[in-house]
């Protein structure tokens, strides 16, 4: 039988999120160390792109370590699989026609594609919120660096 219940949150994730006294950190979670992770050679061209637009920007809130190079690449590949299937169904649409013997219609069906890119779909958006990369999931999280754009911000609060 499987675990019940949600999904324990990582404490990283926790200490993120703020309001310590309601949330306890985990003493003797393990912590993996810290470092950039390698985007796998394996992975689709697009899954590839995706890897570079969030890699560096999960490794600096420090929800992402080497560790979870595999939740990455599963999340850019299902990416990936997505944008493919979306992009076929833009360019032969809908549904797929069955021919008879003297090419007339006999027969319309919905296209593949449109399972693929539903499937793909639900895969990515579930590890997108596993690594908080959906609006929902970012709005759980609590950081304190702020970002700094002005010279004078930088010199007053470092």
């Amino acid at each position: 039988m499987g675990r019940r219940g949600p999904a324990k949150t990582p404490s990283k994730v926790v200490q993120l999120r703020g309001r310590p006294g309601r949330r306890k950190v985990k003493k003797a979670e393990p912590k993996p160390k810290a470092g950039p992770v390698k985007c796998p050679a394996w992975l689709h061209k697009e899954a590839k792109a995706e890897w570079g637009r969030v890699a560096d920007q999960l490794v600096a809130l420090g929800v992402v370590t080497p560790i979870d190079t595999t939740v990455l690449a599963a999340y850019c590949q299902s990416y990936a699989r997505w944008h493919e299937a979306e992009v076929e169904l833009s360019e032969t649409g809908s549904t797929v026609e069955f021919l008879d013997a003297e090419d007339v219609v006999k027969y319309s069906q919905q296209s593949p594609m449109i399972s693929i890119a539903h499937k793909e779909r639900l895969m990515m958006l579930r590890f997108a919120q596993e690594l908080g990369l959906t609006p929902s999931a970012r709005t759980r999280l609590e950081t304190t660096a702020r970002p700094t754009t002005d010279e004078t911000e930088r010199f007053l609060f470092g």
